[in-house]
């Protein structure tokens, strides 16, 4: 791990750009909650893509 500082180009709800020194691009960092929250809508669209979910479960 270093202890390197990010600069914060934008902040609202639950997600943040930052850039970090050096770095041509910013990133976005998102809450541990709702990343989990985005990776499970992946992961049923994938389901739903590939036929092993039914269309409208939950």
């Amino acid at each position: 791990m270093s202890d390197e500082q990010a600069h914060v180009l934008a902040c609202g709800g639950n997600l943040a750009v930052t850039q970090l020194d050096g770095r041509a691009f910013p990133g976005i960092h998102i809450q541990g909650d709702t990343f989990a929250a985005l990776q499970r809508q992946i992961t049923q669209s994938v389901g739903r893509l590939r036929g092993t979910v039914e269309p409208f479960s939950s």
